[in-house]
């Protein structure tokens, strides 16, 4: 956290500032207060303004309704400014200056919070924005937490680019209640590209949390195991009115379901749509499903588009659950089970399917009749239904909307081979510009590959990967590379020099 100087006070203000021959005062002003005018004064008076107060150059203050700033060691009683940060709580409250289109700065470390509920309230295009520091990563642990670590109410609000954590090492027992990461209860909420691991469950969505979205968060090795079995999903979801977005999340190594449309005969689960998601393995302890779209009132509407699902051993996939779901659109997802359930299972589902690839068993079930692969694929002829895994490699690389030149790169190593080249147009990285690769099963050992991208494919290495420790619980789930492995691109956003672009082509271009 940013020191308070001897000299400044709260708004970095000059009250302290010395003075220097031929002017009265070295604060902005004194240029109007200069004796007779020298070149040698004036460059005093601004060697000095400059030199003076925190050692840097000096700056209006910052208006506190535009931009206020949290940090691990803040407090209630703070103004929000870098000097003197809010503790989070009070950065969420109501009781702070922000105002919609503002932005609260998490600044880097660790929050040891209870439960912890934000108010902020924005408006359709001025949302408020919660996130880390450029450069600095925040990261919310809510070992200490009942309930929910974080629970967001108000509304058109984005919360993004931190970590959520828990560090209570207890992963079982029967009176365990590890807190969840984040409850969404308000209206038009997005979760943008956090990372939340090792807590009770991940991100809640209510019906209440209307036209909520998650988008490109990398969810993983959240819940518990209790005497009733293992729980603790990914992503856990209900709607009933406006859309739900669950958009380019990775979800793997969940405790119980990836992500989990469910909902009793009181629930709804309207409008549900699902794109773009990497979902893989999930129920460490027993194998659970990757995605569960159902339950017992018919799903109206429902969308999968786009996903990608990996299960060695798992249990698949299942849409309908039991009531089943009515108008749903099911196009270019790229399912696989290689050892235990379905790549997909349709129960009571009626709509269209189109595009996908679906790789070991798959069924329907209509009633109490079940309807085996083979009448499925003809019913479904614009499917690729396949019983057993390809032979050929396949990549898939999904551009974040949120943060150019960040993506997430999918990897089905069909050939098992130790690396695979992949293109990475579709990331729309500039000729020239630096990247980064990492695992997503371990972002904190650093990248696995890294340069300068040239316009061409580049080589990812699948072969000695290790997962992340979970906290509190042995063994570790093993990785699933080389067969199957999945990335977090990143790249600067600053567009690269010319002569950096040129190079990178022409290295391209020669196959360098």
């Amino acid at each position: 956290m940013d020191k308070l100087t001897s000299g400044s006070n709260a708004r970095g203000t000059l009250a302290s500032c010395p003075t220097v021959p031929g002017a009265r005062s070295a604060a902005p002003h004194a240029i109007a207060n200069l004796r007779p005018f020298t070149w040698c004064s004036l460059a005093a008076v601004l060697l000095t303004t400059l030199a003076c107060s925190s050692g840097g150059p000096v700056s209006a203050p910052e208006d506190p309704t535009k931009a206020i700033y949290a940090a691990p060691g803040g407090w209630s009683g703070g103004d929000g400014s870098k000097e003197r940060p809010y503790d989070l709580k009070t950065a969420l409250s109501a009781t702070n200056p922000i105002r919609p289109g503002g932005t609260v700065w998490l600044r880097g470390g660790t929050y040891r919070v209870s439960a912890t509920t934000s108010v902020l309230t924005g408006e359709d295009n001025a949302p408020i924005t919660v996130r880390s520091m450029p450069g600095e990563q925040a990261v919310i642990d809510g070992a200490q937490a009942v309930g929910s670590t974080l629970t967001l109410n108000g509304a058109w609000t984005v919360y993004r680019d931190f970590e959520m954590t828990n560090s209570d090492a207890r992963r079982s027992g029967p009176e365990l209640n590890r807190a969840s990461a984040i409850d969404v209860h308000g209206t038009n909420v997005k979760l943008v590209n956090l990372i939340i691991h090792d807590s009770g469950s991940g991100i809640g969505m209510g019906s209440d949390a209307v036209d909520a979205e998650a988008y490109g968060n990398i969810i993983y090795y959240n819940g518990m195991v209790r005497p009733d079995g293992a729980r603790g999903p990914g992503i856990y979801t209900q709607n009933k009115t406006g859309v739900r977005r669950i958009t380019d999340n990775v979800v793997f190594g969940q405790f119980g379901i990836g992500i989990q449309a469910y909902a009793s005969d009181e629930g709804y689960l309207d409008d549900i749509q699902l794109e773009g998601n990497v979902v893989a393995n999930n129920g460490i302890t027993a194998g659970d499903f990757s995605i569960l779209f159902g339950g017992h009132r018919i799903a109206q509407r429902p969308v999968l588009k786009d996903n990608y699902t990996y299960d060695s051993p798992g249990a698949g996939n299942n849409l309908g659950y039991e009531a089943g779901c009515d108008g749903l659109v099911m196009s270019n997802n790229y399912f696989s089970v290689s050892r235990g359930g379905y790549a997909t299972q349709l129960v009571n589902c009626a709509g269209e399917l189109r595009g996908n690839v679906l790789i070991g068993g798959t069924r329907g079930i209509v009633g109490k009749t079940i309807v085996p692969q083979s009448e499925l694929a003809a019913q479904y002829s614009g499917n690729d239904f396949a019983a057993v895994s390809p032979t050929v490699t396949k990549t898939f690389v999904r551009p974040n909307r949120y943060a150019p030149g960040r993506a997430h790169v999918s990897v089905y190593n069909w050939e098992h081979t130790e690396e695979v080249r992949v293109d990475l147009s579709a990331a729309q990285l500039l000729p020239g510009a630096a990247f980064e690769l990492r695992d997503v099963r371990n972002l904190s050992a650093g990248p696995i590959a890294s340069g300068t991208y040239s316009g061409s494919t580049i080589t990812i290495p699948l072969d000695g990967l290790a997962p992340a420790p979970v906290i509190g619980w042995q063994p570790t789930p093993p990785h699933t590379a080389p067969e199957f492995a999945v990335f977090l691109l990143t790249s600067g956003n600053v567009a690269p020099s010319t002569m950096s672009s040129l190079i990178a082509k022409l290295r391209g271009f020669v196959g360098l």
